[in-house]
């Protein structure tokens, strides 16, 4: 079974390592964000391990988008 971890709010500090870390570990992690271009290069980087990425370009600040965003995950 495939361990799913959802980080929010990713930026290139403490959301990147958190999301470093769940992938390290096996996880496929779906990375929350507005900057799309920024989850994407890290989806990729996370690809290249043992977990998984999801870029997940995202508003947190828009109840629609983040109503979106969890039915895509």
């Amino acid at each position: 079974m495939t361990h799913v971890a959802v980080v929010a709010g990713v930026g290139p500090g403490l959301g990147a390592s958190i999301a470093r870390r769940f992938a390290a570990e096996g996880c496929a992690v779906a990375l929350l964000a507005r900057s799309a271009s920024y989850v994407e290069s890290l989806a990729d980087e996370l690809d290249e391990g043992p977990g998984a990425g999801l870029a997940v370009p995202t508003d947190l600040t828009r109840p629609a988008e983040v109503r979106d965003a969890s039915r895509s995950i």
